[in-house]
């Protein structure tokens, strides 16, 4: 099927949302389509996909020169689109997540801030950065970049992993009035209760029936930070088709104790299927072996806004009473995507 009435309509909502000059715009958007259709980061495969009357190497030498210009950034392209996007979308509270996922194994790890939103997360921030852990810094500088795409009085709560619960990182959430957070700890920490006595979060007595909920305390003796409130618990994880295993979770958190704060935390696994969707279930980009770094960041530029765009053309036909043409074949989402045009980013709540 020709992806033309598709780029003609990424590419009115470029011209729409951004200050790209309409060649710019007509080529991103002519990249943006061929990729969604081609559901691949192969270049070959992608070209196939470009709605151009040339040759296929031709096609490939335009992916190439495209991926390594610097006139597409994330402040320039997808920051717009974001804010277009979140002019429509209310819900009371909003789940920023920061995770990090390995982009080229044991080379390079993508950092992401992205958002919760009915199961899946929507990109709103990424570094490339080196293979490892990342520290309190890096962390916080890519929650700047989002800080000016959340309303002020905008009810957040911030969820990470253990790899994202310095003390740091809880100062700076907490600067921001309307800001919670809810991060993982290890068991190798120490917490202070009220008698003022260091105890080691690894003697927590927790049962797999009973999580455990400790409100004021302070945190670390390094820092001594709080008062803040903690809670543990066995979480279940399928290691095989007859084998549970559990997993104790700590979890710190400026949250009031509730029994509902589980559920909550529960929505930092909605940046899972984003990372599957980008890799091994969907665009494979940790197989592109792209070398350049410019390369890389264009190409996950595209990607995100594909993904954008997919996410909320979904949620729009699923409000619009359409979900079974989101839930057939390939050929019939693609004809959705063709048909439902720029009025999807009205509405994602």
């Amino acid at each position: 099927m020709s992806n033309s009435h598709l780029e003609n309509h990424i590419f009115k909502l470029f011209c729409q949302t951004t200050e790209l000059r309409p060649v710019q715009s007509e080529r991103l958007a002519t990249v943006c389509s061929a990729v969604l259709l081609a559901g691949t980061t192969q270049l070959s495969l992608v070209a196939r996909r470009i709605a151009r009357p040339i040759s296929q190497p031709s096609r490939v030498i335009f992916l190439e020169r495209f991926l390594l210009s610097p006139l597409f950034s994330q402040e320039v392209v997808y920051r717009p689109l974001v804010q277009h996007t979140l002019a429509g979308y209310h819900a009371p509270v909003w789940h920023l997540i920061i995770d990090r996922s390995p982009l080229v194994p044991h080379v390079l790890d993508l950092l992401m801030v992205s958002l919760a939103s009915h199961r899946r997360a929507i990109p709103l921030a990424w570094q490339v950065v080196t293979f490892g852990c990342t520290s309190a810094e890096s962390q916080i500088a890519l929650l700047r970049q989002v800080e000016g795409l959340i309303p002020t009085s905008q009810p957040v709560v911030v969820h990470g992993d253990t790899e994202f619960g310095s003390v740091p990182l809880m100062q700076f959430v907490c600067q921001h009035p309307a800001w919670d957070f809810i991060l993982g700890q290890t068991k190798h920490t120490y917490y202070q209760l009220g008698d003022w006595q260091w105890r080691y979060l690894g003697d927590l007595q927790v049962t797999h029936r009973q999580p455990r909920y400790l409100a004021d305390i302070f945190w670390t003796k390094e820092h001594g930070y709080g008062p803040l409130n903690l809670f543990a618990f066995y979480k279940p994880r399928q290691n095989g088709p007859t084998s549970p295993r559990y997993d104790l979770c700590y979890c710190t958190t400026s949250l009031p104790i509730a029994h509902t704060l589980r559920q909550v935390g529960h929505r930092r696994w909605s940046t899972e299927p984003l990372f599957r969707d980008f890799k091994s279930a969907g665009w494979h980009i940790d197989q592109s072996a792209l070398q350049q770094a410019d390369c890389r960041e264009n190409l996950l530029l595209v990607l995100s806004l594909n993904y954008l765009w997919a996410t909320a053309t979904g949620r729009w036909l699923c409000k619009s009473g359409r979900r079974g043409e989101i839930d057939g074949k390939k050929s019939d989402i693609t004809v959705c995507f063709v048909s439902v045009g720029i009025g999807s980013f009205i509405s994602m709540s």
